[in-house]
C-alpha cells in the first residue's frame, strides 16, 4: 500500500525524468456548496478567491516563474484561477483543460502527460483539492 509520502516521493522522482518544475495549484476560495444552486463543476470563485488567485500569481511572477505549459481541472472554479493565474504570470500562455487533473483522475494519468514534455518545461497545474492530494 502506498502512503501519500512514498506516492509523492514516487511522483517527485518520475517528473525529475521529465519536466524541469512542475507546480501544483489548489483552485481559489470558491462559493460554498450549500450556498450554490447549480452544478458543482459550475461553482464559482468568491471575490476573496479571485483576491487570493491574483496575490498567489503575483507571488510566483515574484519568483520568477515562466511556465511554459498551464494545465487545469475541468472544473469552473480551477479553470478560473488558471485563467488570473495567467493574467499576471504570462498573458499569451494558452490554458489547457486536462482531463488528467479532473476529481477522480489516477495521478499516473498526469505523470503519463508530464512525460510527452520537453525535460525544460515548466508547468502549472491548477486543479481540485481532492486531486491534489492524490499528488
Amino acid at each position: 500500500m502506498l502512503t501519500a509520502l512514498s506516492l509523492c516521493g514516487w511522483l517527485v522522482s518520475a517528473m525529475s525524468r521529465m519536466v524541469k518544475d512542475c507546480i501544483l495549484v489548489r483552485h481559489g476560495i470558491a462559493v460554498e456548496p450549500d450556498g450554490w444552486e447549480g452544478a458543482e463543476e459550475n461553482r464559482p470563485l468568491t471575490e476573496k478567491g479571485k483576491r487570493r488567485a491574483r496575490q498567489a500569481a503575483e507571488g510566483l511572477a515574484a519568483l520568477g516563474c515562466e511556465p511554459t505549459h498551464l494545465f487545469t481541472s475541468p472544473y469552473v472554479r480551477a479553470y478560473d484561477t488558471a485563467r488570473l493565474l495567467r493574467a499576471v504570470i504570462r498573458p499569451t500562455l494558452k490554458v489547457e483543460t486536462r482531463e488528467e487533473l479532473a476529481v477522480g483522475a489516477k495521478p499516473e494519468r498526469l505523470v503519463t502527460l508530464l512525460r510527452t514534455l520537453s525535460s525544460n518545461a515548466v508547468v502549472v497545474c491548477v486543479g481540485m483539492n481532492l486531486s491534489l492530494v492524490k499528488l
